[in-house]
């Protein structure tokens, strides 16, 4: 459920929305707008508005379908957004992305590497054990599963226990 998406307006970045959910059904939103001009001859600019971020949440999503229903109601509710929506060739993207987790406990379980394809309902969790290669464990996921909730189940997996496992979301991949 974890996803970046980005909205062209004639092929100009027009905004882009990357959600990071704390479960299935909230989290931080991080929020990129743009103004998409006319300079000549079909040309285009882009002149940056605003970037912030901020917590959100909504019902339970089951399906690809909902979510990107949810996305396109969610970015045209967004301040200067509707109003450049209501012209030219509006496109949304999704694109592979990596996000990098540490797990801790009362010490570091390891590092999850979460490769998740949206568009393509893909999502591959590695765990790289901080302590024993043995550890080491893979999973897949759909892109409906949020990474918080991703990595909940793995953590309940019996070899690694872990219950009570903290994760930090790493910035530098």
């Amino acid at each position: 459920m974890d996803r970046e998406l980005r909205v062209l307006k004639d092929g100009a970045l027009l905004g882009q929305v990357n959600f990071n959910y704390d479960s299935q059904t909230s989290g931080t939103v991080v929020i990129q707008i743009n103004k998409v001009v006319d300079i000549e001859h079909g040309q285009k600019a882009v002149i940056p508005l605003y970037l912030f971020e901020r917590e959100f949440s909504h019902q339970e999503l089951y399906s690809i379908k909902e979510i990107e229903e949810f996305d396109e109601t969610y970015f045209a509710a967004l301040p200067d957004t509707r109003a450049q929506m209501e012209d030219g060739i509006i496109q949304f993207e999704y694109h592979p992305v990596h996000y990098r987790y540490v797990i801790s406990t009362t010490g570091i379980i390891g590092i999850a590497d979460i490769y998740a394809v949206f568009s393509e309902n893909q999502k591959e969790l590695k765990l790289h054990s901080a302590t024993h290669i043995i550890d080491d464990t893979s999973r897949s996921s759909n892109s409906v599963e949020s990474n918080f909730t991703l990595m909940r189940r793995l953590c309940a997996m019996g070899s690694l226990n872990c219950p009570e496992a903290k994760f930090a979301r790493v910035e530098n991949k």
